[in-house]
């Protein structure tokens, strides 16, 4: 079949759309969700799948001519937007679910096993599959030549009555259980920025599915092929849906407590960590050549075991952070010069933050306390000698005060660690200032030196 002016048209716009998608996989195969990084797979599937049905639609007016290529683009497209369909409501339900277990089996059945939701997916998948049997035996269509974009001719399928009810139960049925799991999923967050975004992706997906049936069914009934629309369309909308759950999977589960989160090899709870582990916020100065992290370290396995949260600013490297790589529970705020907003680590239990950028911390801390709020927190800086290094004294100063007015909320402790004889009196006098309780780590262990609470505080 001759390329013609208004069949370039249709192609040029159905290779917007192919880019589009296409610039939206790259960007979400470069995603490291912090929790349940299979997702990212479901999403990755779901734009092949649909770039692959526009790829079928360039060729479709290139060879449409052909009856053996208009043949199986009839029956072929349609499944890959039903496989579309299906894994986007299995996105949607591992949101809500979260299925346990490792590897596909395991997670299959614990998606599958779970009353009533699983009963729903498995019917809705089975509907799904017997349509596309249908679809596939049956072959109910006729090829028709409608007029697309600028006005020329291009064959199509046009599918019977008994087709179009099932499509439209199909998407109906898309449209509002997945909006109704994510609905759920997103009251259940205690971040308002995860709230958000969870409320949007059921619009972003409600356009993909009128866009479905506007422009492959509506339209195509009254003689009118502008299905290259409809996939620009789309392809736009999955580009938003990706940028969504790269915000949405990067915090969703940051803030929430990890079940038997005992250490590993149940090391048993030294006093340090009591010491540390109090309503107020701590001053530690710490002597470099003693093994100061251990303090650090009790005190994690001391409020994780009980349920709470401990979320630790350091740099990979640091005596803290090796200090505190290996329990369970413990959340990594990584500070670094290689990126300017927070992004996801290849490290599940860790966010990369900007080293020299205080607004995000400050921003950080606030989203941690409101986020974790009835749930026991521990905040460690680890160490404000490195934000007197980096950022001046001055900057130092303001982000302390800012940072325990932020902390000193109920249930929230905060231990900023300070390098010992690494300032000269005046800075320590100052840093000192700010902080009612003080304590220092060295050779002869842990000791407060200043404003011990009393009992039961």
């Amino acid at each position: 079949m001759a390329v013609t002016g208004l069949s370039l048209l249709n192609i040029s716009v159905d290779l917007f759309a192919l880019a589009v998608t296409w610039a939206s996989l790259l960007f979400v195969l470069r995603q490291k969700p912090s929790q349940y990084p299979y997702l990212r797979s479901i999403l990755a599937l779901v734009h092949v799948f649909f770039g692959l049905v526009v790829v079928l639609d360039v060729m479709r007016h290139l060879y449409g001519g052909s009856a053996a290529y208009i043949e199986t683009y009839s029956f072929l497209a349609p499944d890959l937007i039903y496989l579309d369909v299906a894994l986007l409501t299995t996105l949607a339900y591992s949101i809500y679910m979260r299925p346990g277990g490792r590897g596909v089996a395991q997670r299959l059945k614990s998606m599958f096993f779970r009353w009533p939701h699983g009963l729903i997916l498995g019917a809705f998948m089975a509907f799904i599959a017997s349509t596309e049997g249908y679809l596939t035996y049956f072959r109910p269509y006729t090829i028709v030549l409608l007029t697309s974009l600028g006005g020329s001719l291009v064959p199509s399928p046009k599918f019977n009555s008994t087709f179009l009810a099932l499509s439209l139960g199909t998407l109906a049925f898309f449209l509002a259980y997945p909006t109704l799991l994510l609905v759920k999923a997103a009251s259940q967050s205690n971040d308002p920025g995860t709230k958000r975004r969870l409320f949007a992706l059921p619009f972003c997906w409600f356009g993909i599915g009128a866009e479905v049936l506007v422009f492959n069914g509506f339209l195509v009934t009254l003689g009118y092929d502008l299905i290259p629309i409809g996939y620009s369309i789309a392809g736009i909308l999955f580009g938003v849906t990706a940028a969504i759950f790269r915000r949405a999977s990067l915090l969703s589960t940051f803030f929430e407590p990890v079940h038997g989160g005992a250490s590993p090899g149940g090391q048993p709870l030294v006093e340090e960590g009591a010491v540390l582990d109090v309503p107020v916020s701590i001053l530690l100065e710490v002597d470099p050549s003693s093994r100061f992290e251990s303090a650090v370290a009790s005190l994690a396995r001391k409020k994780t075991r009980a349920g709470g949260l401990v979320y630790v600013f350091s740099s990979r490297g640091s005596p803290v952070y090796k200090g505190l790589a290996g329990i369970e529970g413990v959340r990594f705020y990584v500070m670094t010069s290689g990126v300017s907003y927070p992004s996801s680590s290849d490290r599940q239990n860790e966010l990369l933050v900007p080293r020299d950028d205080m607004a995000v911390m400050l921003d950080l801390i606030d989203k941690t306390i409101s986020s974790t709020s009835g749930t026991p927190v521990s905040l460690v800086f680890d160490s404000i000698s490195d934000f007197i290094i980096y950022q001046g004294l001055e900057s130092t100063y303001k982000f302390l005060k800012q940072s325990n007015e932020i902390t000193s909320k109920p249930g929230v402790s905060a231990v900023y660690l300070l390098t010992s004889n690494a300032h000269d009196e005046r800075v320590v006098s100052l840093i000192r200032s700010l902080f009612r309780m003080h304590a220092t780590y060295d050779q002869a262990g842990i000791r407060v030196t200043k404003g011990a609470p009393a009992a039961g505080a």
